[in-house]
């Protein structure tokens, strides 16, 4: 996970507080299904994530999350080298 330009190694049973409006990544570079726990204070993105765990299985594409990111205010920033 990187937060803020700084990485980390999130194991299981692991927490990390997110501030408002700093920029983080997830990367899952197991083999393994990864779950993430969001807790989100206060309240208002729940509607967003509604929205992307109702995108169908698999792969997701990038600008159909982007799309859902715009409607809810959130923006995409993508790493140096990133697409």
């Amino acid at each position: 996970m990187s937060l803020g330009g700084q990485e980390y190694v999130i194991e299981p049973g692991d927490y990390l507080f997110l501030p408002r409006n700093v920029v983080h990544t997830f990367r899952n570079s197991a083999d393994v299904e990864a779950r993430v726990i969001s807790v989100v204070s206060p309240a208002g993105l729940e509607a967003y994530y509604q929205a992307l765990a109702e995108l169908p299985p698999g792969p997701k594409d990038i600008a159909t999350i982007q799309k859902i990111m715009v409607e809810f205010g959130i923006e995409l920033q993508l790493p140096p080298g990133g697409h």
